[in-house]
């Protein structure tokens, strides 16, 4: 946990005044989740407790491991899908796994869509300008 934003810690933490990378930002929302399934008080800097710090830290190392694999926007909007309302940990791959899966999809269709609205034929002539043609355009 950064005191400063940095490159890797860009992300603000949702129970701290810190930085945060994108693995404790998704282990910070499962701990949130779980608190409030198991109706819990998550205090601020939970992570000094004994009981949530080494949920945290298993946390963080299975969210490391799914942003090998996964985007983390497409993880991020996984966990807020409402299929995984009764997530309690990363470690759950038979609820989080398919719609992991779904949301790539459309996160890659997504990318497709936008790289080939970007591109430019390199075919076709250029526009003719509009309007009074001068002197010199006339030459052509």
């Amino acid at each position: 946990m950064a005191k400063q934003k940095t490159d890797k810690c860009y992300l603000r933490s949702l129970h701290g005044d810190s930085w945060i990378t994108e693995s404790q930002f998704l282990a910070e929302k499962i701990c949130a989740k779980k608190s409030q399934i198991e109706k819990k008080h998550l205090p601020t800097k939970f992570w000094t407790s004994k009981e949530w710090g080494r949920f945290l830290v298993r946390q963080i190392g299975l969210a490391t491991s799914l942003l090998k694999t996964y985007p983390f926007i497409v993880i991020l909007e996984s966990l807020n899908d409402n299929r995984c309302n009764q997530l309690l940990s990363f470690g759950g791959m038979y609820v989080l796994s398919p719609v992991l899966k779904e949301k790539m999809e459309l996160y890659t269709q997504k990318n497709k869509n936008l790289k080939e609205s970007n591109k430019f034929s390199t075919e076709e002539k250029p526009r003719q300008p509009l309007g009074k043609k001068s002197i010199l355009s006339q030459l052509d």
